[in-house]
């Protein structure tokens, strides 16, 4: 974990520190995912709650989903959620009023 005793992370003013520290959340936690190195995550869907980071992976293979709770440490730390990994039975799915064709621009 990015930490002081790291002397470039601790050059970095306090917003950079931040964003690192985020961004290494994630690697800790796609790390965690693929604990095995073999690509057992096929797919990912995460729903947030104000409370919550709900991670539903679809799997092929052996996963072990407490490999990705240990690496989420961080996350719940930055983010002041907990995560959860749940084995996906149904898609979890915006929704139903919102249109998400509706906030696409096409012409970008």
């Amino acid at each position: 974990m990015p930490g002081q005793c790291h002397k470039y992370y601790a050059k970095l003013d306090a917003e950079s520190r931040y964003y690192v520290k985020k961004l290494a959340a994630l690697l800790r936690l796609a790390e965690g995912l693929d604990g095995n190195h073999r690509g057992s995550v096929t797919d990912l869907s995460c729903h947030i709650t104000e409370d919550n980071i709900v991670l539903c992976p679809e799997t092929e293979g052996v996963f072990n989903p407490q490999k990705a709770i240990v690496k989420a440490d961080l996350l719940e730390d930055v983010l002041g959620r907990k995560v959860i990994i749940m084995e996906r039975l149904e898609p979890i799915l915006p929704s139903t009023e919102i249109e998400l064709g509706d906030h696409l621009d096409y012409n970008a």
